[in-house]
């Protein structure tokens, strides 16, 4: 069964209609109309300018609903794929290499960040990922940046970020970065690998730098939305589906379809899922028949008698399995598979970061795969 990437007639988007290819709306008069939208106040009217801008990039949103629910990529050769492959560029590890089939890859894993949603709440959560992105133009934005020039020309050569808030009266990161990328500024690391202070590299901007005009609405939004989504995605495929007596695959796990695995079916792609479901999957929900799910069931296979993942559990059990792990390793465990925690909510219960708590999961799982497959060779 193929999963349709049109939207329902009853959908605020539904009669939306999307251009022919080689027809895109008019760079100006978009970026006027977003020009409009920043410098009005919150307001129904304001509200009407966001509806237009939304349905102004209808046909962007439903270029990567189809890349959520199909899994291909617009023609590499052309300005969407180009803008298609920056966005899943950012999703795939940095040790391996962007090309064809790792960009492909990446594609298809995308439906498993919107699991159990469908085509209309894809489309409603790309919309809120663009309308934040509006959120963020800011007109007056090369105006700031020249104020912010003028202040680092009086401060010394070498100078740190919060003297250059203090004179600012805000946050000027931002600014920082973007004059770091554009060579203007050197970024000095400190003990915790971030830049606190900056010196002047090619200083000052030319001329130039500062009469562009307002910057352009149509590339702000694009490459916050892609920020966004990316942040959407992130979060939801480190989330791990929890069942009963089951330790569930990640769906980041990079184990992703071959190309064998495809078949052409009236100009569609049925692409097997690596991740979950699978219906190719080693473990059956008995209650729903045959919707099988890849999940690791070694642990089930052992003749270990694991008793329940409670807080009596936590503080000390004889399990063989478990009785070497310390309490803080037990209790990581249990916040993951007894209360089905995120990673987030796991990292702020252990005053860590979120991938700190990660590395450490994987380092315990890894030492109980190993010591299970020990216990059943010497059982």
């Amino acid at each position: 069964m193929f999963r349709s990437t049109t939207l329902a007639p009853s959908h605020y988007a539904g009669h939306w209609t999307v251009a022919e290819e080689g027809q895109l709306n008019d760079l100006k008069s978009v970026n006027q109309l977003g020009l409009d939208y920043a410098i009005l106040p919150d307001s129904p009217e304001k509200e009407a300018k966001l509806l237009q801008i939304l349905e102004k990039f209808h046909a962007y949103l439903m270029k990567y609903l189809g890349m959520v629910i199909v899994g291909t990529i617009p023609s590499l050769n052309c300005a969407a794929g180009h803008e298609s492959k920056r966005m899943l560029k950012t999703l795939i590890d940095k040790k391996t290499p962007v090309d064809k089939n790792s960009l492909s890859g990446a594609c298809k894993m995308l439906h498993l960040a919107f699991k159990g949603m469908t085509a209309e709440d894809i489309y409603d959560t790309l919309a809120f990922a663009l309308m934040r992105a509006a959120r963020q133009y800011d007109p007056f934005y090369t105006d700031k940046v020249q104020k912010v020039c003028e202040v680092i020309s009086e401060l010394p050569k070498k100078f740190s970020r919060p003297e250059l808030d203090k004179r600012m009266g805000g946050n000027s990161i931002r600014f920082l970065h973007m004059l770091v990328r554009k060579g203007f500024l050197a970024g000095i690391a400190g003990s915790k690998g971030a830049n606190q202070t900056y010196k002047r590299a090619n200083w000052p901007p030319p001329v130039e730098f500062f009469q562009s005009g307002p910057i352009g609405f149509t590339y702000v939004v694009q490459r916050w939305f892609r920020h966004y989504l990316h942040e959407f995605i992130v979060q939801r495929m480190a989330e791990v589906e929890s069942k009963a007596n089951v330790l569930q695959l990640e769906h980041q796990t990079p184990n992703y379809a071959r190309y064998g695995d495809q078949f052409t079916f009236g100009g569609h792609f049925d692409i097997r899922e690596t991740g979950l479901p699978h219906f190719e999957g080693n473990c059956v929900n008995s209650t729903q028949g045959e919707y099988r799910y890849m999940a690791d069931v070694e642990l089930m296979k052992l003749p270990l008698d694991v008793s329940n993942l409670t807080l009596d559990w936590v503080a000390s059990t004889n399990d063989k399995l478990f009785r070497n792990l310390s309490v803080q390793e037990r209790r990581l465990l249990h916040l993951r598979y007894a209360e089905e925690m995120s990673w987030l909510e796991i990292a702020l219960a252990f005053n860590s970061e979120p991938h700190v708590i990660k590395r450490y999961f994987y380092e315990i799982m890894r030492y109980l795969k190993g010591h299970a497959a020990f216990q059943m060779v010497t059982a």
